[in-house]
């Protein structure tokens, strides 16, 4: 382990208060013990934080005991934060971080938050993993590159000061300082992707490449450097905009598309909108970008509030002037596009499965699909079986999921037959009626305005 260099980038974090994420195992006890050893030295305040996931029962209490007893024998400030999750949440890991960010969001903020940061045990075996999890979601090379140094997360600064040193260096350490740790026994779960990534993956690319470990580490450290210099010219063209809400679309056009998603990201978090934006949303906007009209159009945004366009600029609003459901229509779509409230739906014939799907179109088996479909708002109470399921679920609930506020609703499509059962929210998820097949389909799609 490199500590001279790992002191050096420590120093500019000198009189600082370090919150540490202290789990227990061996990456973070490493870290724990490392920042004890320059805390006097740099002059640093040293608080341990414990987060209690309430997963694994008796297990998980006795790892926050073993935490516990560890700092108080090292006199070491701790703090032990439950947080209360259930195995059955779906997307359980994505909630995990979202909860573990708020909590840190409201330690850091009841200090000094100017001279406060908090310290993770990533290290470079974790951002190798996280690499090709991300490659495999179509992150960017931001994306692929985000577990890096020093990072601002919402209004929590973060630092790594383990992201270059590998697990084997952090565990000879431990045992050079003749120290024990816990072990996670979830940790070989394969079902949690980066467990799947560790434990079956990566020693499977190991053992056929011999060079595939330094590479691979190497590329990391190639696209953080590359990713910089994206971000680089991001900010330097955010520059023109920045403090603004009201934008021309004149700049959002002219923006390189490795640009546009950064910009709109730093745009909307100025604003107060903590959102990155997903591959629909960017979608949405750069389709939004043709529009020339002078009728104001909104982009729903996940998590409330709108993007309003039209008339060559775009804003951020909390709700639209009125909001207006989508009237009951009948479409016959063989007989061309449906215009309806600012939206365009569409249907063509095409063969077999695409490549990748989209948010933003379904396919259906043509020989299923009746020629008319009834164009409607969601009512509180519809339902529907989502594509891969087996029962219905209510609609509120994929709503909820997706983190759609409830005056963002109504402007979701649903397409439905004759008899109310409905096969497609447009934008947000389709049914299990009619499955694509091989042969001769029909896709739906829904213009980018919502």
């Amino acid at each position: 382990m490199d500590f001279d260099k790992i002191r050096t980038e420590l120093a500019g974090y000198q009189g600082y208060t370090i919150y540490v994420g202290f789990s227990g195992g061996a990456d973070s006890t490493a870290l724990l013990l490392l920042l004890q050893q320059v805390s006097a030295e740099l002059e640093i305040e040293l608080r341990a934080v414990h987060f209690e996931h309430g997963l694994r029962g008796a297990v998980s209490i006795a790892d926050a005991d073993w935490c516990a007893d560890f700092c108080a024998l090292r006199g070491i400030h701790f703090q032990c934060i439950s947080l209360g999750l259930s195995k059955d949440i779906p997307n359980l890991e994505a909630v995990a971080r979202e909860k573990r960010l708020e909590q840190w969001t409201e330690v850091v903020g009841n200090g000094n938050s100017d001279k406060s940061v908090v310290a993770l045990a990533h290290h470079a075996d974790d951002r190798v993993e996280n690499m090709l999890i991300r490659l495999c979601r179509g992150s960017n090379v931001s994306g692929l590159s985000s577990l890096r140094f020093a990072v601002k997360i919402g209004e929590v600064n973060f630092i790594r000061p383990l992201i270059e040193v590998s697990r084997v260096a952090i565990i000879e350490f431990l045992h050079a300082e003749e120290i024990a740790w816990r072990e996670d026994e979830t940790n070989a779960i394969a079902e949690f992707t980066r467990n799947f990534f560790r434990n079956r993956i990566l020693p499977e690319i190991y053992l056929q490449l011999e060079y595939a470990k330094d590479g691979m580490k190497h590329a990391a450290s190639a696209l953080t450097i590359d990713a910089d210099f994206i971000e680089q010219s991001a900010n330097a063209s955010y520059s023109e905009i920045i403090s603004q809400n009201s934008t021309p679309g004149a700049f959002w056009r002219k923006l390189h598309p490795a640009l546009l998603p950064r910009i709109l990201r730093y745009w909307m978090n100025d604003n107060g909108l903590n959102i990155i934006p997903d591959r629909d949303l960017v979608e949405r906007f750069s389709g939004s970008l043709k529009y020339a009209g002078h009728e104001a159009r909104f982009i729903p945004l996940r998590r409330g509030g709108f993007i309003q366009y039209g008339s060559d600029e775009y804003r951020l609003v909390k709700k639209q002037p009125t909001t207006v459901s989508i009237p009951e229509t009948v479409w016959r779509w063989r007989d061309g596009s449906l215009e309806i409230d600012g939206m365009t739906l569409t249907a063509e014939e095409v063969s077999g499965l695409p490549e990748k799907f989209t948010h933003s179109s379904a396919i259906f088996d043509a020989g299923l699909i009746p020629d008319e479909l009834i164009i409607c708002s969601w009512q509180s109470g519809d339902r529907m079986v989502p594509f891969g399921a087996h029962s219905t679920v209510k609609l509120k609930k994929l709503f909820t999921d997706r983190k759609i506020s409830a005056e963002n609703r109504s402007q979701y499509p649903i397409i439905r037959l004759a008899g109310r059962k409905i096969i497609w929210v447009a934008g947000l998820r389709r049914s299990n009626f009619a499955p694509g097949c091989a042969g001769k389909n029909i896709r739906i799609s829904i213009a980018n305005d919502i």
